[in-house]
């Protein structure tokens, strides 16, 4: 009898689909890869994130310095009530930033004041707060490395109670910081003003 052979039924070499329950296993193990590895992603996204906010300090203390050599050595010095727009710190830093005047503020240079983890910033603009307890003293004659601007939910960081600094921990239970010789600082906790004297009411020399 002649048999009828067909091309190929018996080549041991013809692949043969996934099953249902092959491909379950392949997409466990896939969603199981990707819930390990995400923790990891996040972690470098919140650094990458606090970078940026560093680098975003270190943009306005630069511009800092720019307005102290055009204003006697004197910090741009904020009162915490009845001050105008256009006498705020960060509007009176912004032409130092390449802001065409203070009252174009925040204009394109606005990024600056943001930090990137800072989800409800003061009024949607600005999520740095300025260090009063330096007043308008020549930055010169201030004898210690004090806070200079810091994560904070307002553009003042001793807008509280007397004694009191206001923060902002944006970055896993960190705010940073920058003080007055551009040093950048990130840390869980901070010293309350009565308790390190330094690093918030500065010394001054005359």
């Amino acid at each position: 009898m002649t048999r009828l052979m067909i091309p190929g039924a018996n080549d041991s070499s013809v692949r043969r689909g996934f099953t249902l329950i092959e491909l379950l296993v392949v997409v466990s193990i896939l969603l199981i890869l990707a819930s390990l590895s995400l923790p990891a992603l996040n972690r470098a996204t919140a650094r990458t994130k606090q970078v940026k906010c560093l680098s975003n300090l270190r943009q306005l203390h630069s511009a800092f310095l720019s307005f102290q050599m055009e204003n006697e050595g004197k910090l741009p010095y904020e009162t915490t009530s009845g001050l105008p727009l256009d006498q705020q710190w960060h509007r009176r830093i912004f032409p130092y930033l390449g802001g065409a005047s203070t009252s174009s503020w925040p204009g394109m240079m606005g990024a600056a004041y943001l930090c990137p983890s800072d989800k409800s910033p003061y009024n949607g603009v600005i999520s740095y707060g300025f260090n009063n307890y330096l007043g308008d003293y020549r930055a010169v004659n201030i004898e210690t490395n004090a806070i200079l601007l810091a994560d904070s939910p307002n553009f003042r960081l001793s807008d509280a109670a007397p004694g009191a600094v206001t923060l902002k921990y944006n970055h896993n239970g960190n705010a940073c910081a920058i003080r007055l010789d551009g040093s950048g600082m990130q840390q869980k906790n901070y010293a309350a003003p009565q308790d390190d004297p330094d690093l918030w009411k500065p010394r001054r020399s005359l």
